[in-house]
């Protein structure tokens, strides 16, 4: 009877990925743990500027996800923390609805979207609609990382040549002078001195 009662899976799961503790693997561990955190939260901060919202925002997305999974979860070896597709991705579909990056309705609207993909995994979780991931090709998983990666240069590529070029623009437009002769202006006020002489 007793054997029977154990064998019974919880109805609450708790601290299953981190039960049994063994003893002797704090140390390692607890190294194991530092590193990780040293190479992850400036990741996460990077993530967070990405997505063009406060750098502390990208603490709340690794300290708090981790908590919470260290509390819930059942797995020792799933990462959770942001992730830098997840940023691009939520950053070009605001900007799409004409919000600015770095306002409050941007902010709120962040914290929108991350409240409606909390309740739909909780709805998956409820539905243990886990073996959706399996028709997810290994392809699509393991390149999405690189390609964002290899996006990220690119884009960041392009953004520093422009500014290579053209490293006067911005000043140009506030106060009114350009480095280039203002050829246009000048053909303007020769026509109109001829047509009053």
């Amino acid at each position: 009877m007793t054997a029977v009662a154990r064998e019974r899976p919880k109805r609450f799961p708790i601290l299953d990925g981190i039960l049994p503790l063994d003893t002797g693997r704090i140390p390692a561990e607890a190294v194991a743990g530092a590193t990780l955190a040293a190479l992850a939260i400036p990741e996460t901060m990077g993530y967070a500027s990405m997505a063009q919202m406060p750098i502390i925002t990208g603490l709340y997305t690794l300290l708090i996800p981790v908590l919470l999974f260290a509390i819930f979860g059942s797995s020792r070896h799933l990462v959770v923390a942001a992730d830098s597709a997840t940023a691009i991705t939520i950053a070009a579909g605001l900007t799409g609805l004409g919000l600015v990056g770095g306002t409050p309705e941007w902010i709120a609207m962040m914290g929108l979207a991350a409240l409606l993909v909390a309740v739909v995994l909780l709805i998956a979780r409820v539905l243990k609609l886990g073996f959706l991931a399996y028709f997810l090709s290994r392809s699509v998983l393991v390149g999405s990382s690189p390609a964002s990666v290899s996006r990220l240069r690119w884009a960041s590529s392009r953004a520093s040549s422009a500014s290579r070029r053209h490293p006067a623009e911005p000043s140009n437009h506030s106060s009114g002078r350009s480095g280039r002769s203002p050829r246009p202006t000048w053909r303007r006020s020769r026509s109109r001195s001829r047509s009053g002489s």
